[in-house]
C-alpha cells in the first residue's frame, strides 16, 4: 500500500513554518523560513502578504520535495495568526500603512493603532459584545477596520474589496475560495453563531460603528460563507 502524507502549516508573527506528517502523527520532516515585518509607527506592526505566501509556498515546497508521488499528499492545513489582511478588487494587496507602500497590506495581530477606536465600540454595550466576553479587545479586527477607515480612506478603505483573518488568506491562495472560516468571524468579527438564534451578521452592530458600507453591500467584503472551497493542489503552489 501506498504511504500517505498531511501537511500542516503554521504562519507566526516571525516566521512560517510548515510539517510533513504520516497518516498516523509521525512527524517525518519539517521546514521554516522567516516573515518580514514592518513598524512604520509606534505599536504599528505590518507584513505583506505576498511575502507571507511566498514564504510559505518555499516551506510547503521543502517539506513534499522527497515525496515521489503527488497523489501521496492527501490534505493541508493552516493555521495563522488573527491579522488582518486587506486586498482590492483584483485580489492584489491595499496598503494598511500610512506609508502608502500597498505591500504593507496586512495589521499583525499584535498591532495597537485602533486603541481608540476599540474604546468606542466597547462604550456602546452593543448585544453583540455578549459574545467576546463583553468587551472587544483592540487587537479584534472591527476597530482597525473603523482605524483603515478613518486615517487611510482613500490609500486603503475606498481601494479594498476584501478584508479577511491571514488563516482564511491562506486557503484563498491555496484554493481561490474567498470561503472564511466560521471559528474566526466568531472569535475576531463579531459574527453571530448559536443553535438558538442561527448565524448572522448584526447589521445594526456594523450601522453603530460607522461600517454601514458592509452592510449595503451584503457583507461581501468580510466573509460569505456560502462559497465553498476547492481542492489544493499542492504542486502547483506557486
Amino acid at each position: 500500500m501506498m504511504d500517505v502524507f498531511y501537511v500542516s502549516v503554521d504562519v507566526g508573527t516571525g516566521s512560517v513554518r510548515a510539517g510533513l506528517f504520516t497518516s498516523d502523527g509521525c512527524m517525518v520532516c519539517t521546514a521554516t523560513c522567516s516573515l518580514e515585518m514592518n513598524q512604520s509607527e509606534p505599536h504599528f506592526y505590518e507584513q505583506s502578504s505576498r511575502n507571507v505566501w511566498e514564504s510559505t509556498c518555499s516551506v510547503v515546497k521543502e517539506v513534499v520535495s522527497g515525496v515521489k508521488n503527488r497523489e501521496q499528499i492527501r490534505g493541508i492545513g493552516f493555521d495563522a495568526t488573527c491579522s488582518l489582511v486587506a486586498l482590492d478588487g483584483a485580489l492584489s494587496p491595499v496598503t494598511v500603512s500610512l506609508s502608502g507602500e500597498d505591500n504593507w497590506n496586512i495589521v499583525v495581530w499584535m498591532d495597537h493603532r485602533a486603541e481608540v477606536q476599540a474604546a468606542r465600540i466597547n462604550a456602546l454595550s452593543h448585544p453583540v459584545l455578549r459574545n467576546v466576553g463583553g468587551k472587544m479587545s483592540l487587537e479584534m479586527q472591527p476597530p482597525k477596520l473603523m482605524w483603515l477607515k478613518e486615517h487611510v480612506y482613500e490609500s486603503c478603505w475606498k481601494k479594498a474589496r476584501h478584508f479577511m483573518d491571514l488563516p482564511d488568506f491562506l486557503t484563498f491562495k491555496a484554493t481561490g475560495s474567498l470561503s472564511r472560516s466560521m471559528c474566526s468571524l466568531v472569535c475576531k468579527w463579531g459574527y453571530q453563531a448559536s443553535e438558538e438564534n442561527g448565524c448572522y451578521w448584526d447589521d445594526s452592530f456594523w450601522q453603530s460603528i460607522g461600517l454601514q458600507e458592509l452592510v449595503s453591500d451584503a457583507y461581501a467584503a468580510i466573509g460569505n460563507l456560502n462559497n465553498i472551497c476547492n481542492r489544493v493542489n499542492l504542486m502547483s503552489l506557486k
